[in-house]
């Protein structure tokens, strides 16, 4: 095979990878405004895996994905997604994405589509510093923190 044709391949299959946990606001809102089997579907194809379903005191379940989750501690992965509730527009999604570049752009797409910043707050029971931003319909959260002397960043997208 002509190298010119495999150095492209790889390079297109390298990128496609690397790049395919990266998830932004619309993203978000597909999830949200879903059922959890249309965004089980969703999310499979940008490589996340299923990781939990649980139910949660009878009123709304969980269920949860991971992107390139390590095997032996799967409490470790890229990132992480949980839709609480299964039904759509109701309950919330949660996404730490593990990359202040993902996260920044989310953040970014949120204040390009309107969302208003509303007010910051800090929460010394998690060490997590958080903005909140909204829109006529919508909230999200961006939070910021340190666990295990690793920056972990988080978004919360809900309807208000």
């Amino acid at each position: 095979m002509n190298l010119k044709i495999i150095i492209p391949i790889f390079f297109f299959f390298t990128i496609s990878k690397s790049f395919s946990q990266s998830l932004n606001l619309s993203d978000l809102a597909y999830l949200y405004s879903h059922r959890t089997d249309e965004a089980d579907t969703y999310i499979s194809k940008k490589g996340y895996e299923f990781k939990h379903h649980k139910e949660n005191d009878g009123t709304c379940s969980e269920t949860g994905w991971s992107f390139e989750r390590n095997r032996t501690d799967i409490s470790r992965a890229k990132a992480f997604l949980n839709k609480y509730c299964d039904e759509a527009n109701y309950g919330f999604i949660w996404f730490q994405p593990f990359d202040k570049i993902n996260f920044e752009n989310i953040k970014s797409d949120c204040i390009k589509n309107g969302f208003k910043f509303i007010s910051q707050e800090y929460s010394t029971s998690v060490g997590a510093l958080s903005f909140i931003y909204r829109n006529k319909e919508y909230q999200i959260e961006f939070s910021s923190g340190l666990l295990n002397n690793e920056n972990v960043y988080s978004i919360t997208y809900k309807k208000i």
